[in-house]
């Protein structure tokens, strides 16, 4: 832990290492954790926020493909930070879980405080600060993110008392927990943890839970404080909370008037449109925002309709219409090609008068390279 004109500067550990099985087939090629919101990893969204918010050095405990994550981040130095890496064994018989992963940092951060995250978890970056604020002002404590959902059970439910968490149960039975409070997967620990992690034994579902071992501290009177976070919150579980997560984004840039490039305006235009570099748009071309259009990107005399972010180096043809979709880098939709919400993936090719439909409640999921032919 250093200390940078009088700010108490917290080393950070994410964990990274999860298959995220639900995003199948997405994850199949890519960490979970490597599918962009907005055009950029949900990974990155995290770094940025803990950067901004004062963390300056990172371990990244790695696991399903995290090759990919340490070619994209590299030693961080584009980012202004530095960047470490902890693969965590995932071979079959060796020890797994939260604890284990957390466990991996041990050496990183030494016998200081550090603040950790689970790397899937997306927040508005202001409650990183707000974190960080709290423990400048109470820096003998443990802190536990949390907030407030209607039903506990789904995960870790914390009970709070006079602003000190005093229990943790992880998905306790619907109807018997009674706090509005679940663990949101954001911490700053003591090094107090890695001996309670030393003493867990599986769990009834055969891994080693960080949040018994967190349990087991508060238990032996590590004072812990709760943390409540501002705004959306989301563990990325599935496709729909890519898309509904990109929606929130996408209305928080509105609200901001923040820009992630050119901002386009004029008739052909409504509502904000963030667009990159090297990007070709056709004269008679319609664009409604909130939307975002990656760099290289080519769009035809077509309609791309407001929620959507098209990845890098992506084409629309003539004809094309697309609304409420989110499409990864280097995707063609082709001629007279209808498609909304829709999660699509990289270097998929819809060939002419093809479809992707989907539904507000049910997203239509395409993974990589795969060609879609016309229906009939």
């Amino acid at each position: 832990m250093g200390l940078s004109g009088g700010v108490l500067e917290l080393r950070a550990v994410i964990l990274a290492a999860g298959r995220g099985t639900r995003m199948m087939p997405l994850t199949q090629t890519r960490p979970k954790m490597m599918i962009p919101v907005l055009n950029r990893p949900i990974l990155e969204h995290i770094l940025v926020g803990l950067r901004d918010a004062g963390a300056r050095e990172f371990l990244l405990v790695t696991g399903h493909l995290g090759d990919q994550i340490a070619d994209y981040f590299g030693d961080g130095s584009h980012w202004g930070v530095a960047i470490h890496y902890r693969p965590q064994d995932l071979d079959r018989g060796a020890k797994y879980g939260t604890a284990i992963a957390a466990g991996l940092g041990r050496d990183f951060v030494g016998d200081e405080p550090f603040l950790l995250t689970f790397g899937d978890i997306m927040t508005p970056p202001e409650n990183y600060s707000s974190l960080m604020a709290a423990y400048q002002a109470d820096p003998g404590s443990a802190f536990l993110c949390v907030n407030r959902v209607e039903d506990v059970s789904t995960g870790g439910a914390v009970f709070v008392r006079d602003g000190q968490v005093v229990d943790l149960v992880e998905k306790p039975p619907a109807g018997t927990a009674s706090t509005p409070f679940i663990n949101s997967g954001i911490f700053i620990l003591r090094p107090e943890v890695f001996a309670a992690i030393d003493e867990l034994t599986p769990s009834a579902r055969g891994e080693y839970e960080l949040t018994t071992a967190l349990a087991r501290t508060i238990q032996e009177g590590l004072p812990t404080r709760a943390h409540e976070l501002q705004g959306y919150w989301s563990n990325v579980g599935d496709p729909g909370e890519v898309m509904s997560l990109t929606r929130l984004c996408l209305q928080r840039l509105m609200a901001a008037r923040e820009k992630t490039g050119r901002l386009l305006t004029g008739d052909r235009f409504r509502g904000p449109v963030f667009v990159g570099e090297n990007v070709h748009i056709h004269p008679e071309a319609r664009i409604t925002g909130p939307a975002v259009i990656g760099d290289g990107c080519e769009i035809g005399k077509a309609h791309v309709g407001w929620y959507t972010t098209l990845g890098e180096r992506c084409r629309v043809a003539h004809g094309g219409r697309i609304a409420a979709s989110v499409v990864l880098p280097g995707t063609t939709i082709g001629l007279n090609c209808r498609v909304g919400h829709a999660l699509v993936g990289s270097g998929v090719r819809l060939r002419e008068n093809a479809q992707l439909l989907g539904t507000l409640e049910q997203t239509t999921v395409v993974g990589d390279g795969i060609e879609v032919a016309a229906a009939g």
